[in-house]
C-alpha cells in the first residue's frame, strides 16, 4: 500500500469506527494479500469502501455514490500526469487495487484504453465486487508481476504506453 499521508490519517481515524464490523463481509487472505474492505467516512463526511492489504493502512478508496470519482489525494495527484501529457491515449497501470484510476480513466477520456497490471487476482474480484469495476472494452487486465510483465525478455522489450503509472 502506497503511503497515503492525510488520507492515511483520516482513514486511520476511520477504520477504528468500522473495523468492529465489516460493513461488506469481505476479510480474506490470498496468496498475495490479506484482503480487507470496509465502509467508512473519510474526511469530506460522504460514505466511502476502503480496501485494506495491510494493517492500519488503506491501498484504496471509493465514494460509494461515485465509484468512479478520485476520492483520495494521492489519487487525484495522478490527474497531474495526463494534464501533463493531455495526448496521451493509452495508460498503464502497475497495481490495480481498488481500480480508481482505471475507472476514472474511462469516464474522462473517451479514447483511452487503460492496461493495468495486477498480481493479485483476489485483489481484482474484491474490485469487481465491491468497488463497481465492471467489464469495458477498452481496459485489460493482467495478472502478473508488473516487473516480468514490463520485462519478459530483455531482447524484446514491451511496446510502450503514452502513460504509465504505478499503484492505485
Amino acid at each position: 500500500a502506497m503511503d497515503l499521508g492525510a488520507d492515511q490519517d483520516r482513514a486511520a481515524s476511520a477504520a477504528p469506527s468500522v473495523s468492529a464490523r465489516l460493513a461488506t463481509g469481505i476479510d480474506r487472505e490470498t496468496r498475495y494479500n490479506p484482503i480487507r474492505v470496509q465502509n467508512g467516512l473519510l474526511g469530506i463526511g460522504k460514505p466511502m469502501r476502503f480496501l485494506i492489504t495491510d494493517p492500519g493502512s488503506v491501498q484504496s478508496g471509493m465514494l460509494i455514490d461515485q465509484p468512479d470519482t478520485l476520492a483520495l489525494d494521492y489519487t487525484q495527484h495522478y490527474a497531474l500526469a495526463w494534464h501533463m501529457a493531455p495526448e496521451a491515449r493509452k495508460f498503464l497501470m502497475l497495481g490495480g487495487g481498488g481500480y480508481s484510476v482505471p475507472k476514472h480513466l474511462l469516464r474522462t477520456k473517451p479514447a483511452a484504453t487503460v492496461d493495468v497490471v495486477e498480481i493479485d487476482p483476489g485483489i481484482t474480484l474484491a474490485a469487481k465486487a465491491y468497488f463497481a469495476l465492471h467489464h469495458n472494452p477498452r481496459l485489460r487486465v493482467f495478472h502478473a508481476a508488473a516487473r516480468v510483465f514490463l520485462h519478459p525478455n530483455p531482447v524484446d522489450p514491451p511496446a510502450r504506453s503514452h502513460l504509465s503509472m504505478g499503484g492505485t
